[in-house]
């Protein structure tokens, strides 16, 4: 990959983590999402519009694929949001971002992309780097295999897991889509029909006391994240034009490190040493992954 894509990925990671704590820091996490995702498709309808006259779309594939992905990312914020109600932020992230080996068989088989030896060694490493970092110890069997027995016990966990198929599921249709669509106007557009979607789902469970409550209580950080939503996505869907998205997705992981350091510093969050460790070989890993060819 390029110097220009790496610096992009690496700040979209950084906004990534940065949104992902505001989430935690919320209050009632679906009602916050639906609020963010709201601010996010008001603040940037200018951009769309002037996207929309500069860069039209010909091709309806564009158009398509958005409404279908839109209902991809309306399960992804309903997971996300129910794996942070329960569960660390330096937990959960990990698991929900461990996308890599997942998005290297999909992009293999659906794709055909080829992939390098080195770049399958980084993301092996990626991914082994994930696992250790929500080891609460090495001391025994039990404590070393506690991450997968913990999918049985653990709703967070499984819900992390969820949201870990949706995240592999959508950088492949974001790559196939910005090849047919503008990605400003494809991240928009997805962001709207998945807010359609997201609001059938809301409203059937909740109603609008939810939502003025979370706004009186968080509406700065709501808008915050609302800016930060669509900025941080379309980095990675201009880096998706540039680059493999199996490589792009490993480097992205980064934003773990990033987002184990913020719950410790920010949140308090516990096992500090061995997720260190952990992120070391998740910086080995998306480093491999940034040279791979």
């Amino acid at each position: 990959m390029s110097a220009f894509v790496i610096v992009l990925v690496l700040i979209s990671s950084f906004i990534h983590a940065v949104r992902d704590l505001i989430n935690k820091k919320s209050g009632d996490k679906l009602a916050f999402f639906w609020l963010y995702d709201l601010c996010a498709i008001i603040i940037y309808f200018p951009l769309f519009l002037y996207f929309l006259i500069k860069e039209f779309p010909t091709n309806p594939i564009g158009l398509y694929i958005a409404m279908g992905a839109g209902i991809i990312h309306c399960f992804y914020w309903i997971f996300l949001a129910k794996s942070l109600e329960t569960g660390d932020l330096s937990h959960v992230y990990p698991i929900a971002r461990a996308a890599p080996a997942l998005v290297l068989i999909l992009s293999v088989v659906i794709l055909q992309e080829q992939v390098s030896f080195l770049g399958v060694v980084g993301i092996l490493l990626v991914t082994l780097g994930i696992y250790i970092l929500h080891l609460k110890s090495i001391s025994s069997w039990n404590a070393v295999i506690e991450p997968i027995t913990s999918i049985t016990k653990n709703a967070a966990t499984r819900y992390a897991l969820l949201t870990l198929i949706t995240v592999s599921l959508y950088s492949i249709t974001d790559k196939v889509a910005v090849s047919f669509i503008y990605p400003v106007l494809y991240s928009y557009l997805l962001i709207v029909f998945a807010f359609i979607y997201y609001s059938l789902y809301f409203f059937r469970i909740k109603n609008w006391q939810a939502i003025k409550n979370e706004w009186k209580d968080y509406k700065v950080k709501a808008i915050t994240n609302g800016i930060l939503v669509l900025g941080g996505y379309l980095l990675i869907l201009f880096s998706f034009t540039m680059g493999k998205v199996s490589y792009i997705t490993g480097l992205r992981q980064i934003s773990i490190v990033i987002a184990v350091l913020l719950g410790g510093h920010f949140l308090l969050e516990k096992n500090r040493k061995i997720r260190l460790f952990a992120s070391l070989i998740i910086f080995a890993g998306a480093l491999l992954i940034s040279i791979a060819k």
